[in-house]
């Protein structure tokens, strides 16, 4: 009996001290404030950028937190939150996915995006005590170019345009060095026209292989792998018409 209730207050015991700790560090959080400008290659402000914090968060029991900011229309962005002293922050700042059009990739990457795509946060360091933090203007290396794949003139009289037809669609993405990064049904918000006529894709520059297939009626059509090749491309539309790749300057017929 003395032995038992030993256990029980040792085991006591030591929660008790395990959450002192986790609620002492709890209190120590400490408020951060970081703001900056997006700007692309030419200096030119990008507008709404996308914004993310990662780190590592180990005293509240996980093992990366995001953290989301404002953006506005001048390039502005903004993010205030708290976070643990010491720990490593990353800031990953991209441009807005173009509306109408939907990208495969999470934001911010995974470790393995990120490596593949060679998108590298900015590390941040905050000194002791330190609660403001002005980047002044950041620098965009990661943009998105579209692309609009017609299915029609893809699959021909296999495809008719409509919402269900658009469930059997699916897409495979292979990035420079034939590594899968995307290989699965696409969403039927996002990623098609008003018609479903039409995938808009957004798609970071970079070098690219894509193809389509419809399963249709118990069989699958798959068609040819596209080259794409979009590092450096900037505002292009790339129509994949009849098998044949069409790059067009944004707006353009």
């Amino acid at each position: 009996m003395k032995l038992q209730y030993l256990l029980i207050t040792l085991i006591a015991f030591a929660g008790l001290y395990q959450t002192t700790i986790v609620d002492k560090k709890t209190q120590e959080r400490l408020p951060i404030s970081i703001i900056g400008i997006a700007v692309d290659e030419a200096g030119k402000p990008i507008p709404n950028p996308r914004v993310a914090i990662d780190y590592n968060c180990h005293p509240c029991g996980l093992d990366k937190i995001t953290l989301g900011g404002d953006t506005f229309e001048n390039g502005g962005f903004k993010l205030n939150e708290e976070v643990f002293p010491g720990e490593a922050l990353i800031l990953y700042i991209s441009e807005s996915i173009p509306p109408g059009y939907w990208s495969p990739f999470l934001f911010p990457p995974t470790k393995r995006e990120a490596q593949i795509l060679g998108i590298r946060g900015i590390p941040i360091r905050l000194q002791k005590g330190q609660s403001f933090l002005d980047l002044g203007r950041v620098s965009v290396k990661t943009k998105y170019s579209k692309i609009k794949i017609d299915l029609v003139s893809l699959f021909g009289e296999n495809y008719l345009p409509s919402e269900e037809s658009s469930r059997q669609i699916s897409l495979t993405l292979l990035d420079k060095a034939g590594r899968i990064m995307y290989d699965n049904q696409l969403p039927e918000i996002g990623a098609f026209d008003s018609t479903f006529s039409t995938i808009n894709l957004a798609l970071t520059n970079s070098q690219w292989k894509i193809k389509l297939s419809l399963y249709n009626k118990e069989r699958v059509i798959s068609s040819q792998y596209f080259p794409l090749k979009l590092k450096g491309l900037e505002c292009k539309e790339v129509f994949i018409v009849k098998d044949k790749l069409t790059p067009n300057n944004c707006g353009s017929k």
